[in-house]
């Protein structure tokens, strides 16, 4: 059985990384994996879990989402080389933690331009393909947030559920094409985002932002540090579960795809009218309350 032709992006680190090596180190080589990054300076990771995969089953090369010429640049080379593309997957993105009233436009752009339309462009470039060859797979690595919103992750969420959307309704439309898209949605994560987020999310001066506001952001970091600390999945069940969904008969399968039992139940809450009250009531008593009721949390100053 010939490989499956497989285009990663954003692979430099957490899920696009854990995937592509998992996929390029298969025992029986059912994969040629095409690994991308923006920043080839942050390969060694990739490199040294690729093992002996590297420049056999798995090739790194310069891809980035937010460039016109670099998508397309790569999806022709990779069709020259090759003549075809059989899997796609859109991995590629960036976090934000910002009340939306202080954000920047050029840090909501930012991430717009990274999370949906870098999906949106990767699709252009790869549906014609797979179209006239009657076969492919596109799957967009999703978040709980592009189900179920939460606050201060607005433009994150926002660009979650544009993805969700736009898989969804192009999906229809390929089934005639046998062409499947899929989106995976996880939940929490064992990987480094959320140092990302604290890192590179250009917060507002502390004294800019109103006192409520403050004090709902600090209650929710405390609550997301100790959340992250004690719901996460590992990474590698994701890859697991992304492997599984390429190599499934999804002909007639459903389109999204949920990584736990965390993530179902909370979006059955979203779609049940009294799960959705529950939701709320629970998310005003996180940016309400510290996570410790005997004592309020230590402010984080990077976060505030």
């Amino acid at each position: 059985m010939a490989q499956k032709v497989t285009l990663i992006t954003g692979c430099s680190t957490g899920i696009g990384l854990t995937i592509a090596a998992k996929l390029g180190k298969d025992a029986a080589k059912k994969y040629l994996v095409y690994s991308t990054m923006r920043n080839l300076g942050k390969k060694d990771e990739l490199e040294a879990a690729s093992g002996d995969a590297l420049n056999d089953t798995m090739i790194i090369r310069p891809l980035d989402v937010v460039s016109d010429d670099s998508v397309k640049k790569c999806v022709d080379e990779i069709i020259k080389e090759h003549g075809r593309i059989d899997v796609v997957i859109n991995n590629a993105g960036v976090a934000s933690f910002n009340p939306i009233e202080y954000a920047p436009m050029s840090d909501v752009r930012d991430v717009m331009e990274t999370n949906f339309f870098g999906v949106v462009r990767m699709m252009q470039n790869v549906l014609p393909y797979m179209k006239e060859q009657r076969s492919g797979h596109i799957i967009n690595v999703s978040s709980i947030a592009g189900v179920l919103a939460h606050p201060f992750y607005e433009t994150y969420c926002a660009s979650k559920h544009a993805m969700e959307a736009l898989t969804e309704a192009v999906a229809f439309r390929m089934k005639e094409f046998d062409v499947r898209l899929t989106s995976v949605v996880p939940g929490p994560i064992a990987t480094n985002i959320n140092a990302n987020i604290v890192e590179g999310n250009r917060l507002p001066p502390r004294q800019k932002i109103d006192p409520i506001t403050r004090e709902q952001l600090q209650y929710l970091a405390a609550h997301q540090k100790h959340h992250f600390s004690n719901e996460v999945q590992p990474v590698e069940e994701v890859a697991e579960i992304v492997q599984k969904i390429i190599e499934m008969d999804l002909s007639n399968g459903p389109v999204r795809f949920q990584t736990s039992d965390y993530v179902r139940e909370r979006a059955d809450m979203k779609y049940s009218d009294f799960g959705a009250v529950t939701w709320m009531k629970h998310i005003r008593k996180v940016i309400s309350e510290p996570v410790d009721s005997e004592s309020k949390p230590k402010q984080d100053e990077s976060m505030v």
